[in-house]
This record gives C-alpha cells, structure tokens and sequence, in this order.
C-alpha cells in the first residue's frame, strides 16, 4: 500500500525543544530525515552522476566528431572521473537509426524523454554539433482544429488540399484539449513499414519521406510565420520546453527541441554547454534559387545560431576552420586529420575543466556528511526513503477503510501528548534495505539517535537486534509516541535472514509498529503463529470502481488522451482482475497501443498481462535485445548503472550493425539507442536505488520482478557470467580496436576511492556460479576484505557470509563473528580494520589461520595504531633503552578507555598529509590533564581522533624539531 505523503505538522518547529542537542543542531533537512518528516518541497536524489548530451542536428555530417569523442575523449574523462567516485555517461542517440528514418515524433520525444531522466538526477553537459544544417524535417505531430481547418482552406488547389487528406495522415482527436488533429503512426498508411524485411522497410522510408517533403512544402506556403514558429519547430529548438508543453507543441525538426531543453531553458546548463562550429573554407555555395523549405530551414538556422551566441560565452563556443570537401571529411586528409585532433584538444579541455567545476559544486553543495558523530550513510538512506515515499505519493490511492483501522492503530495517545516521529522505511528500494539485518541497523540508529543524540553500537546480527530493539523503543515512548512503518517486508533478497521473532510481542506505551506482507509468503505465515490475530488487518481485494479508477488515472497520466474504444475495452477487462499493479500495466500498454495502432489484448489475468507486455516489447525492440539488457538487470546485486549497460551491451553482438550510418569504427552504436528505449518503454517500471554514489536500475515491483525471471530464466547462466568476467576485468585484457570506448579497468582501488561496484558485485556473481565463495579469495584473502572495508562497507561482506548456507570454515566463523561485533566502528572507519582485529585475536583462542591472521595484524601492510600494553613494548625496548616516554601510558590508558566503552567513546584514525617527514603532536585535555600523544611518520601520518564524554579539545600541531606551527584546533564535539 502506497501511502500519500503527509502534510506537514502543526507547531513542528517546537519538534526540537526536548531532542538531544546533536539533533536540534542539524540543519532542518537533516532534522526532517531523522524526525521522519516528509516535506513538502521535492526531495532530490542527486547522485555523483555527469552525463554528456550529444545534440546532433545531422548525425550524417558529424559522424567522424563523434567518433573522437566516443573513441578518445570519453575514455578518458570517465577514467578520472571513476578515480574521484564519479559515473561519467555519455547519452547519444543521433546514429541516423531506422528510428529516426521514421520522420514522426517517436525519436524526438525519445530524446526529450531521455534528458528530462538524465536531468531529474545528474550532472548534465550538453555538446552540440551544429554546423550549416538542422537536419531531417519531421510534420508537426499535432494542430489545432482550427488551424487545420485553415489550412485546407488555405490550400490554394485541390492537389494541396487531397495531399494533406491522404491517406489521413492526421486524425482528429476530439478528447484532446483544445481539440486536435494528430499525426497518426506510418504504419497506418505506408503498408510496407510493417514488414519484417529491412528491404520492404526501407522502400517504405523512402516512400514515407517523399510525401513528408511534399506536406511540408504545403504547410511552409500556407502558415504564417508566426504559426511556422509554432508548428514546425524542431527537437532542438524546443528542449528548453517543460514536458507538458512538449507534448501539445507541434515539431518538426526533432533537433531544435534538445538545443532549447539543453541551453536555452536551464542556465545551469547554459554555463556547461559546448557547440562545436565546424566552419569550411571557402564557404560552400548556397542554392541560386532555394525552395520555400530550403529558405525555411536557413532562416530557423540562423534564428538558432543567434540564440546561441547570445546564451553562452565564448569560450564555449569552439569554432575551428578546415578546409572543405564535397566528400565531407576525410582522414585520409592531413588538414582533416589536423582537424579532428584540434577537435579532440578542445573536447578534452573544455570537458575537464566543466567536469572539474560540477566536482566541486557537488562537494560544497550536496553531498551529504556527517554531522554530530551521525553517519552520512543513514541520511543517504533516509532521504532516498523520502524520495521513494515522494513518487509513490503521487500514483496512490488512500483506501479510506484501511487507513482508519491503521489511523486507530497507530494514533493511539492523548492528544496533550507531541507530534510523533516517523521511521518508514520502503523494503528493497536501496543496499541499507535490502535485508533485515541492514534494515534494522538503520532503525536502530535512527532510534537511538532520537533519544540519545549518537547512533547504537550494538553487534550486527540478529540475536542481538532482538534484545537491544525493545530497549531502545522503551527509550523512545518516554520521549514522545514513535511510528515505525515497514512497506513490504516479505520482499527483502536472498541473502537476507527472514526471521520475525525480533518484532516484540509487546510494544511500550506511545510505540506503534505497522509491517505490510503479501499473503501466503513464508513470512506472512511466520508472523501470523508469532503474534496475536489481533494484531492483523487485511487489506481488502479493489472494488471495480477502484480498479477503474486507477486505470483512467493511470492511463491519463500515460497518454496525451485515450480514445473511446480502447477506454471501453480496457474498462471491461479490469472486471476480470482488480489488482492494481494490472490496471497500471494496461494502462501503461494503452501508450504502445495509440502510438502503434497494436492489436488490443487485455488478458484478464495479471501474470498473462505481464508476459504480454514483455512480448510487445520484444516485438517492438527486438527480441535478443530484450532478454539479454532485463537479464542483466535480474541478475545484478545492486542494478546497474548507465555507463556499464552501454559497457555491456556493446560487447553483445546482439546490438552490433554495420548498416547504421557511422558505425564502421563504432559497430555497438545500435546499444546507445536501444537501452534509453529499453527504459523508456518500461519506465513506470523501473526504479533507480542509490548505491555509493551512483545509480543502478532495477526492478520497482517484485511481481513484475517473478515474471521477468520466469521469462527469461535460461539467460540467468549467461547473465551472471557475463557480470562477473565484466567486474573481473576480463575484457580489459584483449581490447579491440572497435571497442576502446567501452573498455573499462576494474582495479580494487581507481586513484582517490575504491572500485565499489567491483567490491559488492563480484563475491555475488562468483557465488553463483562457482557455489564455492567460503573457499575463494572473496572470504580468505585479508587485502580483498580490507579493500572491501574501506572501499564499501562492512555490512556488504557480513552479506556475502549470509550467501553461504552453512558456514564451515574456521576463518571465515571468525571473521563472521568479528565482523559483527565491530560492525559499528568498521562501517565509520574500515581503515580500522587491524588495530580491532588485533585486539579481537588477541583474547581468543586461535588455530592455524588464526595465528597467522594475528601475526599479520601485529606488523599490518598499512599504516594503523596498534593497541599495545606498555609491558609487552618494553620487553624488546628495555635492553637497549630505558627512557620509555611517559606519554606511552597515557596513551595506553587512552586506547582501552576507547575500546572498553565504544558505545560513549569513539575512536577512528585521522590521515594527516605534509610535504615533509614532521612529527604530529595530539594534545587531548581530559579533565584538566594534557595528554601528549607522539608519532612520527613519513607522507602520511595516522594521528588518535578521540571523540566522547570528557574529551574537550584536541589540538593538531605540525612540529618540526622544538618549533611548533600551523596550529589547529577542533571542537570534538562537532563535525571534524
């Protein structure tokens, strides 16, 4: 049940009068996260994201450009990007496709379509290549009535006039508002478009673009300048046009749109944007005597040209000379060659220096830290929480009976009591809710930090989620009433527990915890012997109004308008089958249907309606096409990002041509147009989870998630294969020519960050395949676990132990259990990894692999301060010098203070960075003693940042010698 977004409390502000100090100190969006309010405005998931829109108005003439980018400029950029935690994609749909051949609307809004996603969550930097052409013409895909009745009024002889009614290229659609004529698809008159044979198409193309040029003609002679300006503008021209107008504007040349959308609507786009101007010398001749469609298209050129002058800056705008052809370019020629690297030279610069300023936007503006000693992980989590809630908002249906049994339920105080606080969570939209042991961490800190002003610190298992949880809640109800809102927790993965005896039998007073499961799961039965039948209400099946309602909501959402047979055929069917997910999937299909004039195959049933919409778009973008990318997509960990599907799909044969214009050094170019219609045709489908940083796509509803696999289920081998030997690094070792663009290395560490896609993607696969993951180098090789640590988190390898039925091997019981217990300080700081470990080893009775593991840990590969008693250091020091500092116990003292009360004293290693070998002095003050602690490093030196009770002020010192300089000092209290 999908629950609409609140509205925001009365006297909220009040809401930080008796909160610990760390939470009123928060900013008020961190504050609405923790408190779990939903805002009003927006929520944006803004992630680490930079896409590079290629606008081309003639994919024909800058073909050989393109190439340089894709091939030499792109690698790269994406290269350092990757270095500094940054996806880099490029989106470029202009290859001169059967699609675009088409000359309807399908491809342009495609475009439109593809940078309105790109915009909601990335960084967008448009390159146009705009030269002395707009590029194909298209008609205008809709015109009022009345300008439609004056144009064939206008039309000066009957010629005019049957051409524009032939065949009823244009359809009146009266449910529109104003009511219009609209284009309808080629196939309802250009019989041969139909056909399965490339050769019967293209006849068919040729056939369709004749009459096309003859239409337009007419429509440039009859329209008024004012009506060519609305009528037959082109995707360039109106990118910067919200979606909405898009859809009631009337184009014609798809390119003029993205330009708008691209430059001329957003200024922050402005202010990246590059048009490359390619400028031939001589200047090639224009036509003595130009039709009304060639005199046309060059005014709308020069109109466009001015428009951007005047938007962006000049440095901008690369204008480069070369000498002309009338082949068009050739590298055979060398001022053609000294061309494209002076092309290449400027990409390459005007490309980092704009990447390089949305790095540092980001980071200043928002990318979320940690603040008051809260993690930013959980304020990741918590607002793509909101995001989620936010859109799922905006397609529910209040069921006015089950929120008032929910509304006795959870309002349940009187009314002098305060506003309540939120927990919600939606299972399996994210990596932190994916499984109950990562769910309840995430509660359990939001929980404490309420209360308690810091996160909890317990271990990371079940067991201990059980007996630390009611403890927690009890806190909580003193404080004010708690909701806690778990939406679908039967959808958790596979490797998560499933266990439901950690929901209390008995809540306190003020705390409400309300779960949503699917009947007849494991789980729902599960639940149904652990508590009382009190305790349950079901959600009752959708009445046919409802389901009826839905659908025409849904459907209007959907489309521009619906006609009256398909409403009266889809309306029927919704009798048969009232689940809501089938009333949104007909009326997802009723899009493909107008757009298409497909045969209409309501099934009545909601697993055959899932199948058959997989079927039509198997018909629509091919069929090998479909199973391999949603494969992929099923078979991911964490989805998969953009950047690496293109990676994918390019080494698939599948989605190779050599007949699309341009792709004699770029055969995979047919997978830079069929993924963005991939994701188009499944869009209300899909949802993209926020991992590390970056996006990955998968699948929204876990039903239509069955089917996929059901469907596609003997790809799953060849899924996970492909997958792995991707993350391995496989195809870097062979790199063809025709391929450079999409080869990627796939090192543990990239520069300034680690691999994490790498790191949380490949044990998965591997344990798939092999069915041996305790033995391999994933759960025994110390370098691969630190990487992973540091690189991803802790919990990510807690969860490749879970992969494993049966855990036998001694090293990977104790890495298990160690694992758990320091769960908290490792998710902080992985680097601690071997001062713990250490001190883990060190008590425990140890076998083989154990007394290797803690000789490692007593001499670590990595810099880390190492708890030690001062009576074992002075055994080795003693004989040869007896002037033991006296800051050496202290020190000692102040490391097992730390580790004995983790959960009110945190301690983590600070990397300090100087030019020259300096000792670094930590002074601590605690309660009025000083604490000097001493270490002496090379280029990087590892300080004690202590943070707790008592510990006042620490001040960081660079001493060269006896002279001391550059002083620091930092409030512990604070964020450092």
């Amino acid at each position: 049940m999908s629950i609409s977004s609140p509205l925001s409390p009365k006297g909220f502000e009040k809401l930080t009068e008796d909160v610990p100090k760390e939470v009123s100190s928060l900013t008020e969006n961190l504050q609405h996260l923790i408190m779990g309010r939903i805002a009003h405005a927006k929520t944006s998931l803004r992630s680490r994201k930079i896409v590079i829109y290629v606008c081309a108005a003639d994919s024909q003439d800058c073909t050989v450009e393109k190439g340089a980018l894709h091939n030499m400029v792109y690698p790269t950029l994406r290269q350092y990007c990757r270095s500094r935690g940054y996806e880099l994609h490029i989106v470029d749909l202009h290859w001169k496709t059967l699609l675009e051949k088409q000359q309807d609307h399908e491809f342009p809004e495609l475009c439109i379509g593809e940078l309105t996603r790109q915009i909601e969550v990335a960084y967008v930097i448009p390159v146009l290549f705009l030269n002395n052409s707009l590029g194909t013409q298209l008609l205008p895909i809709t015109i009022e009535s009345s300008d439609f009745k004056m144009t064939l009024e206008s039309a000066n002889n009957q010629t005019a006039q049957g051409l524009l009614r032939k065949w009823q290229v244009y359809m009146l659609d009266s449910d529109a508002q104003p009511p219009c004529y609209r284009l309808r698809p080629i196939g309802c008159h250009i019989p041969g478009f139909n056909e399965s044979s490339l050769e019967d198409r293209e006849k068919a193309f040729e056939e369709w673009a004749h009459e096309v040029d003859k239409m337009l003609a007419v429509l440039i002679k009859v329209f008024s300048v004012e009506l060519r300006d609305s009528y037959l503008t082109t995707v360039v021209e109106q990118v910067s046009i919200s979606s909405m107008e898009i859809h009631q504007l009337l184009t014609d040349v798809r390119w003029f749109q993205e330009v708008h959308n691209t430059v001329f609507m957003s200024q922050e786009m402005a202010k990246r944007c590059i048009w490359m101007n390619r400028v031939y010398t001589p200047t090639p001749k224009t036509p003595e005597n130009p039709s009304p469609g060639e005199e046309e298209a060059i005014r709308r050129l020069n109109a466009l040209q001015k428009d951007l002058r005047d938007q962006l800056t000049e440095k901008h705008i690369v204008r480069i000379q070369v000498k002309y052809s009338e082949n068009g370019l050739n590298l055979d020629i060398p001022e053609h060659q000294d061309y494209i690297s002076t092309v290449t030279t400027h990409l390459e610069k005007q490309l980092h220096n704009t990447i390089d300023s949305i790095i540092e936007e980001h980071t200043s503006k928002c990318m979320i830290r940690p603040s008051y000693g809260i993690e930013a992980s959980l304020f990741e989590e918590l607002n793509q929480q909101t995001y989620f809630c936010q859109k799922a908002s905006q397609c529910s249906m209040n069921r006015e009976r089950t929120i008032e049994e929910i509304h006795s339920i959870a309002v349940h105080c009187p009314t002098k009591l305060p506003e309540s606080f939120l927990v919600l969570r939606f299972i399996g939209i994210s990596a932190q809710s994916n499984t109950l042991e990562q769910l309840l961490s995430s509660i359990m800190n939001q929980c404490s930090i309420l209360v308690y002003g810091h996160q909890s610190f317990c271990a990371h298992s079940m067991d201990e989620y059980k007996r630390v949880l009611p403890n927690i809640l009890t806190a909580n109800s003193l404080q004010r009433p708690l909701v806690i809102i778990l939406d679908g927790l039967d959808q958790v993965r596979e490797y998560s527990s499933t266990i439901t005896e950690w929901i209390p039998t008995k809540l306190p007073d003020n705390v409400k915890l309300i779960v949503s499961v699917a009947e007849g799961t494991q789980m729902h039965s599960d639940l149904k012997s652990h508590l009382t039948e009190k305790c349950y209400i079901s959600m009752p099946l959708l009445g046919q109004a409802e389901a009826q309602n839905i659908l025409m909501s849904s459907a209007i959402q959907y489309n521009h308008s619906i006609n009256s047979k398909i409403q009266d055929c889809v309306l029927k069917s919704v009798q048969l089958c009232t689940v809501p997910l089938y009333s949104k999937v007909l009326a997802w299909q009723t899009s493909w249907w107008v757009d298409k004039e497909l045969e209409i195959k309501p099934k009545g049933k909601l697993p055959d309606q899932l199948h058959f919409m997989l079927e039509e778009l198997e018909s629509i973008i091919g069929a090998a096409q479909v199973q391999h990318a949603l494969a992929l997509i099923s078979c991911s960990k964490h989805g998969v990002t953009d950047s690496e599907m293109l990676d994918l799909l390019a080494f698939d044969e599948n989605f190779h041509s050599r007949t699309t214009y341009g792709t004699e050094e770029l055969p995979w170019a047919p997978a830079c147009l069929a993924w963005p219609r991939l994701v188009k045709h499944l869009a209300p489908f899909l949802n993209w989870s926020l991992t590390g940083g970056v996006l990955g796509v998968q699948w929204k509803d876990d039903m239509l998630k069955k089917a996929v696999h059901s469907r596609y289920s003997k790809f799953k081998d060849w899924a996970h294969q492909t997958l792995f030997d991707y993350y391995n690094g496989k195809w870097c070792q062979d790199k063809p020519s025709d391929l450079q663009a999409r080869i990627v290395t796939q090192e543990n560490n990239l520069g300034k960050c680690y691999n994490r896609r790498k790191l949380d993607e490949l044990p998965y696969h591997y344990h798939y395949l092999k069915q041996n993951l305790e033995s391999s180098t994933y759960l025994s090789d110390v370098t691969w676990i630190y990487d992973k640590l540091y690189g991803s988190s802790v919990f990510q390898i807690l969860e490749d132990i879970n992969m494993l039925s049966v855990v036998t091997n001694p090293f990977v019981k104790t890495l298990k259990e160690y694992l758990e217990n320091n769960a908290s300080v490792l998710n902080y700081d992985g680097r601690q990894f071997y001062a713990h470990l250490y001190n883990f080893l060190k008590s425990k009775e140890r076998g083989e692999s154990e007394d290797e593991l803690f000789e490692l840990c007593k001499n670590p590969p990595v810099l880390t301060l190492i708890p030690l008693k001062i009576e074992e250091v002075t055994k080795e020091l003693v004989k040869t010098d007896f002037s033991i500092p006296c800051w050496f116990r202290a020190m000692e003292e102040f490391w097992y203070a730390a580790m004995k009360h983790r959960s009110l004293f945190r301690c983590t290693l600070l990397a300090v960075y100087t030019p020259k070998r300096k000792i670094s002095a930590c002074e601590v003050t605690k309660n009025g003693q000083h604490v000097i602690l001493t270490l002496q490093g090379y280029q990087t030196i590892f300080t004690l940042q202590l943070r707790g009770p008592g510990v006042e002020e620490c001040l960081l010192a660079e001493t060269y010698g006896d002279e001391e300089n550059n002083g620091k000092s930092w409030q512990l209290t604070d964020e450092v």
